[in-house]
């Protein structure tokens, strides 16, 4: 039964995969677009394209090599697609000696977009002093 609806639902279409391919690639969050907004974009291509390929019920070492190395790749898209805001957050998060997974990385990023506008004033790692009466620009840590 399965099988039949893997075969009737799951149609691969090299036109939908291109599409789909260059929707990813030139998916970016837009200046007035959330974190949260900018994943469900995001996860919806992915989603697509995931469901175009059928996983194997094997799970043999080369099967989960390329899944971790097809996931990172996600991670890295996701992230560099933020806005410039994100520029600090968008480093440390490439630069861990273990990759983040797209969970983790989520998650620092709504933790400092919260930060971010919780502080209107403390924008990332630079605030303006101007908030407390000078007009001096001071860099934090």
């Amino acid at each position: 039964m399965w099988k039949y609806f893997e075969q009737r639902y799951i149609q691969p279409s090299g036109a939908l995969h291109f599409s789909l391919l260059q929707n990813l690639h030139n998916t970016q969050q837009q200046q007035d677009m959330s974190i949260e907004e900018y994943y469900g974009a995001f996860t919806r291509i992915t989603g697509q394209l995931c469901s175009m390929v059928l996983k194997s019920s094997v799970g043999c070492k080369s099967c989960v090599a390329k899944e971790e190395y097809e996931h990172r790749t996600l991670v890295f898209q996701f992230v560099t697609g933020l806005k410039q805001d994100f520029e600090n957050i968008h480093t440390q998060l490439l630069s861990r000696t273990t990759p983040p997974t797209l969970t983790e990385a989520l998650a620092s990023l709504i933790a400092e977009e919260t930060r971010s506008s919780s502080f209107p004033c403390y924008h990332f790692n630079t605030f303006s002093t101007q908030c407390s009466g000078f007009s001096l620009a001071a860099k934090c840590f």
